[in-house]
């Protein structure tokens, strides 16, 4: 197995602090902002510099056929899952936000077993068991059952709407940028597969 360069494992670093502080910092934009308009102007600045930075690199757009796939994952990945987290944490500490959120690995793997994507391992059951049990100690100090129910409920129905984003059977609604490089970026005919869509590009990238 090769190790990761530098330059990945400084990214996978910057990504745990940032995931790992986003609770706090919606704890603290909720302070100053209705939630959902809080929320709301932080993915308009993401979206924004994604769509800067994808016609920068040339990066093709999910449109035709892909849009509605495309739209729906960012209306249920994004819009209803971090509305409900920042529904949730007007009311509860980000401590309880995490711990239930350390539930998503449990919650994606039965999702998988019972639509038959997985075949039920104990190993992944005492994984996500550790990994829950692991973030559980880490916050003892701060967990508090002076929650409001509701925002118990809207902080539970985030775990498990992510669980059901990454548990699915959605295929790529587009021809991703690793199939495209995958498939000679260097040929017009490649890249013409890539614009037209997944049933042109991917029999010729898993081939």
């Amino acid at each position: 197995m090769r190790r990761p360069n530098a330059t990945v494992l400084a990214v996978f670093v910057l990504v745990t602090l940032i995931g790992g502080s986003n609770f706090v910092a919606v704890r603290l934009s909720n302070r100053e902002l209705a939630p959902f308009w809080g929320a709301g102007l932080r993915f308009a600045i993401a979206g924004a510099l994604l769509l800067a930075y994808s016609l920068w690199r040339h990066i093709p757009l999910p449109l035709g056929p892909a849009l509605p796939g495309v739209a729906l994952f960012g209306i249920l990945n994004f819009g209803v899952t971090y509305a409900l987290a920042y529904w949730g944490l007007l009311h509860a500490p980000a401590a309880v936000a995490a711990t239930l959120v350390a539930l998503v690995p449990l919650l994606t793997f039965f999702l998988t077993v019972a639509l038959r994507i997985e075949h039920f391992r104990w190993s992944a059951v005492g994984g996500g068991a550790i990994s829950l049990a692991g973030v559980a100690i880490i916050f003892a100090d701060q967990l508090s059952v002076d929650v409001p129910f509701d925002s118990l409920i809207a902080l539970f129905l985030q775990a498990v709407g992510i669980a059901s984003i990454r548990s699915g059977r959605t295929p790529w609604p587009w021809c991703p940028a690793r199939c495209c490089s995958s498939c000679s970026p260097s040929s017009p005919a490649s890249r013409s597969r890539c614009r037209r869509g997944p049933t042109s590009c991917r029999p010729s990238c898993t081939s």
